[in-house]
């Protein structure tokens, strides 16, 4: 590229990128309690919980460029489900790793959790995903 726009674009500071997208994610335990999962790590993946409970990476998600610290991120819970929920719903730092999860005992249900997030030196929200946690924890 050229001119004006060549020269503009090549002193551009580094855009930041981060990549998100909607998961569905089951945990099922038989005669117990069921915790589904979503963690965005501070090595910049995304993970999620597979059938046996393990956090499992999300491929190409969630840091595309940038430095974590640069990033923030919350989660707003919505849904019918009763069980325990965890993670952070206040903006929170990516320089640490954070994580959700939706615990249940002795029943089906699902929570429904919005994960945001947004670059930390001009608070605009970069990307948000919808997370479905369904803890199937039947007797």
């Amino acid at each position: 590229m050229s001119g004006f726009l060549g020269l503009l674009l090549a002193n551009a500071p580094p855009s930041l990128a981060v990549e998100i997208t909607n998961q569905s994610v089951i945990r099922t335990v038989v005669g117990g309690t069921a915790t589904p999962g979503y963690r965005l790590d501070n090595t910049g993946s995304a993970l999620k919980t597979n059938a046996t409970g393990a956090y499992t990476a999300i491929a190409g998600e969630w840091l595309v460029t940038g430095t974590v610290a640069n990033f923030e991120t919350r989660g707003t819970w919505s849904g019918a489900g009763t069980g325990t929920i965890s993670g952070p719903t206040t903006w929170v730092s990516l320089s640490s790793t954070q994580t959700w999860t939706y615990s249940e005992t002795g029943t089906d249900s699902s929570k429904t959790l919005t994960v945001e997030i947004r670059d930390a030196a001009t608070t605009t929200v970069l990307d948000t995903a919808t997370i479905t946690l369904t803890a199937n924890g039947s007797p």
